[in-house]
């Protein structure tokens, strides 16, 4: 295992006199729990009311204080500190606020807690350190790492068992008498010293390295330390190699290979469909999606399946390509990469596309590959007085039909239908709105406008309000369902059920007032992402519930995997339901612990970015967005931090932000997740659609213009 291939980003840790503002990524920082105002020319910064974090480092030995610096008016009142998770300490607020760090602090990142008196608290002009040691300098570039002067760069890495740290040290040239350079494992928050090295005339050139180290709790977790100033000295060649070796280094794992293509692929797309929608219940007990709760039954249901992003376009351009946008989410489908479409007609299907929402259509560039996909089906500016309910389904199944008639007969065919349901507006026919209407006097309608209007703070949604509004994406979905029971219908008039496999999903979730807002596009909380999966294939999918973790590219590659892909990767989504198998060996060396299952997601249309990359423990996410709008949501529900961390399994409704845990699993995620994040630039796509007056008319409709 390669520790700097450019999969991770190193934590480089150095002290400063100043704190930087979020949403900063060093150590030295304003962490949760702060927003930004202007006062009178000057960016100031209030901490919440319920209390807010910093984060600091520590490398030496002098002792030192934390400063606060208040702006004026400075009211009476004690703030409350707590420094290392140590006991709470009362400060008189004064213009200037100091507090002794603790004797003993460890090296390394440490916490700072602050609480404050009922009321508006403080303004403050900043925060820092009354001193504090000469920054040391890092850089990283092709598999090395430089590093001189006071600094620190931890690296996590998955490790259950026993290894040895292999590379070298590169000793600085003309290196001083005081430097010295370390290298530490930390086990339950203490260092252990591993291997040093101080320059001496005769100690010259690269010093070779080979450690046994140890996991603790199934990761590893080191620390190069360099502790005074001079020239740099090189890390080079640092690798984790298996302590044991030949059979016992490698693992048996399964290569597996897809079933024989069906006849007829059905890719259908709800929007904007929660995973907990399905199989809701109206208030008199029934089910609103009896269909899918059939075909989950009789078929496979992914219980832990994800979208890649929040919000239409990226989510489809990745199922399409497989791969996740991190920024530019917003514009059209470029010349590459492939897309699932170029891949079956290349091999011999006929491909249509038949979507509701103009983000899938010709205007945004992904119906590359497809040789039909009607703009007649696109939900429209008049759609919503034309018609006495929202009837997309309706309109895009019969356009489906028709083309799939067309067809001669025993013709291959790769279908995908994407319907503008429960996405809003939310729009029901008005009997499935009363069944499912629990009668508490809510007054706000389900339309796009009403749904803008709560978003921007115009409108305030009463309990009542937010349970119609609940009510009515759910009767939109329970119609949706009936639809698309007549649709499966029609289909087994054409395509014999073993001849046809039903791939069931979501572009995203839907808020829903879960963490205050509505809507979507703004957050990567779950109910944004946690989407279903549905595979339907009579006599080739089994009927089983998949509790793995699955996302839109596996099921991207699932679907290649049919089109004639035989890599790994596609097979995967196969194998959970037991499909044909091979076996290879893994190649000699590789590490007997594999990473954890790591899921990768982002809000690529918003401006600046939202990153978020989980396990099934922990969720990580990244949100620096652009100037001082860093935090997730929009509207009511805004929340201004720009980092956060959620245990998911004592916090699955992910209310408590933990930014600053130092779980392991917690630090090799957001190791990882700024590492892919740094890479945003990299995203591919033209400068825009070309937006004419009957697109920006479609958007409106759906919400996406006010």
């Amino acid at each position: 295992m390669v520790l700097l291939d450019g999969s991770t980003a190193p934590d480089v840790l150095v002290e400063a006199r100043t704190l930087e503002p979020p949403p900063a990524t060093g150590g030295n920082r304003f962490l949760t729990g702060w927003t930004a105002e202007r006062v009178d020319g000057m960016r100031l910064l209030r901490a919440d009311a319920r209390g807010a974090r910093l984060e600091g480092v520590h490398l030496g030995t002098t002792a030192r204080r934390l400063v606060l610096a208040l702006a004026p008016p400075v009211a009476g009142g004690a703030i409350e500190v707590s420094i290392a998770g140590g006991a709470p300490r009362r400060v008189p607020i004064a213009p200037r606020v100091e507090v002794p760090l603790p004797a003993g602090l460890r090296h390394g990142r440490f916490l700072v807690d602050l609480s404050f008196p009922s009321g508006a608290p403080p303004l403050l002009r900043g925060a820092g350190f009354d001193r504090a040691l000469p920054a040391g300098a890092v850089t990283v570039a092709g598999g090395e790492l430089r590093q001189a002067g006071v600094s620190r760069v931890e690296l996590v890495r998955p490790l259950a068992g026993e290894a040895t740290l292999v590379g070298e040290l590169v000793a600085p040239a003309g290196g001083r008498v005081r430097q010295r350079f370390d290298v530490r494992v930390v086990s339950e928050g203490r260092d252990r010293l591993l291997w040093s090295f101080q320059p001496r005339w005769w100690r010259r050139g690269a010093q070779r390295l080979r450690l046994p180290v140890r996991g603790d709790s199934g990761f590893l977790r080191l620390a190069l330390e360099a502790t005074a100033a001079g020239p740099p000295a090189t890390w080079r060649g640092l690798a984790l190699v298996p302590a044991s070796s030949g059979a016992d280094a490698t693992t048996s794992r399964l290569a597996p290979v897809a079933p024989q293509a069906p006849k007829l692929i059905v890719l259908y797309v709800f929007d904007a469909l929660r995973a907990d929608a399905v199989g809701g219940r109206a208030p008199d007990g029934t089910s609103a999606t009896p269909t899918l709760d059939r075909l989950g039954a009789e078929g496979a249901r992914f219980a832990a399946h994800f979208a890649v992003a929040p919000n239409t376009l990226p989510s489809t351009k990745a199922l399409l390509t497989g791969r996740v946008w991190r920024q530019r989410g917003g514009v059209p489908l470029g010349a590459t990469p492939g897309t699932l479409a170029e891949r079956f007609r290349a091999a011999g299907y006929r491909t249509g596309l038949f979507s509701g929402n103009v983000w899938v259509s010709r205007v945004y560039g992904v119906d590359r590959g497809f040789e039909t996909a009607p703009e007649s089906t696109i939900f429209g500016a008049d759609t919503e007085k034309a018609r006495p309910y929202n009837d997309n389904a309706e309109t895009v199944h019969r356009a489906a039909l028709d083309w799939l008639a067309t067809l001669p007969p025993g013709a291959r065919a790769f279908l995908y239908v994407h319907v503008v349901h429960p996405h809003n507006p939310y729009d029901p026919p008005p009997a499935l709105h009363a069944r499912f209407d629990d009668g508490g006097g809510g007054t706000l309608d389900g339309s796009s406008a009403t749904l803008l209007a709560l978003s921007n703070r115009r409108l305030a949604a009463t309990a009542a309000d937010q349970r119609r509004i609940r009510a009515l994406y759910q009767a939109g979905l329970a119609y949706a369902d009936g639809e698309l029971g007549r649709f499966l219908a029609a289909l087994r008039g054409r395509y014999a059920p073993e001849q046809t496999l039903l791939a069931i999903t979501a572009d995203h979730g839907e808020e829903l007032f879960d963490h205050g807002g509505v809507l979507h596009g703004y957050t990567v909380y779950d109910e944004m992402l946690h989407i279903p999966l549905l595979l339907s294939w009579p006599g080739r999918v089994p009927a089983r519930s998949v509790a793995e973790p699955t996302d839109t590219v596996d099921l991207h590659r699932a679907l290649t995997a049919l089109a004639g892909d035989e890599s790994a990767d596609s097979g995967r989504l196969w194998a959970m339901l037991g499909a044909h198998s091979s076996t290879q060996q893994a190649a000699p060396g590789e590490p007997r612990d594999p990473e954890p299952e790591l899921r990768l997601a982002a809000a690529a249309s918003v401006r600046g970015g939202i990153y978020a990359a989980r396990t099934s423990r922990y969720k990580v996410v990244w949100a620096p967005r652009t100037g001082t709008q860093w935090g997730l949501g929009h509207g009511p529900g805004r929340s201004r931090d720009p980092e956060y961390v959620f245990d998911l399994r004592a916090d699955p409704l992910e209310r408590r932000n933990l930014a600053g845990l130092a779980a392991p699993e917690v630090l090799w995620l957001r190791e990882r997740l700024l590492a892919w994040a740094a890479g945003a630039e990299a995203d591919e796509g033209d400068a825009g659609a070309a937006v004419d007056a009957e697109t920006r008319a479609r958007l409106r409709a759906l919400g996406y213009v006010d």
